[in-house]
């Protein structure tokens, strides 16, 4: 409530104080339980990838609280929210506004346009995944650094696609 405005120093109007505290507890949470489901579910339907996951997070933690100092320590555990972010967004669509205009892919944008942008899309997009995955490295947590960005676990890609067509009319 005292934040100030780095810029300006003037701080938060009521009406602004009151849409923060909204956000925080209607958007804040959604997104948080959405991406924890999904990660249930993903990890009950590889029961392997669980194992993995459970004996990391039990040699790391040594039945202790977790705290941020652990997470360099929990490789694999970052491999699998990634690729479930990646694979079931929490938020599947969210708009930005052009600050100048630009052209993408031959397409002019003009300054001020809403462009609303998909990563449920985005991700799945062959086209942006060859880039996205020549430019990342990829790989078993064995072969992982404490503390490095790691990327997916393809084989739950290719199981959540077959049990979204499933699901699919």
């Amino acid at each position: 409530m005292e934040a100030r405005d780095e810029e300006t120093g003037e701080g938060m109007s009521d009406k602004q104080l009151r849409d923060e505290v909204f956000t925080l507890f209607v958007a804040g949470h959604e997104t948080t339980a959405n991406a924890l489901t999904w990660a249930s579910y993903l990890l009950s339907t590889h029961v392997a990838v669980a194992r993995t996951l459970h004996a990391e997070v039990d040699e790391a933690l040594q039945r202790q609280i977790p705290t941020a100092a652990d997470l360099p320590n929990l490789p694999y555990t970052r491999m699998v929210i990634d690729e479930t972010l990646r694979l079931s967004p929490p938020a599947w669509i969210t708009n930005r506004r052009a600050i100048e205009s630009d052209t993408v892919s031959g397409y002019r944008i003009p300054a001020d346009a809403t462009l609303s942008i998909s990563p449920y899309v985005t991700h799945r997009d062959p086209t942006i995944g060859r880039t996205l995955r020549a430019s990342t490295p990829r790989g078993s947590p064995q072969n992982v650094r404490p503390g490095a960005r790691t990327t997916r676990t393809s084989h739950l890609e290719a199981d959540h696609a077959n049990a979204s067509a499933r699901a699919s009319p």
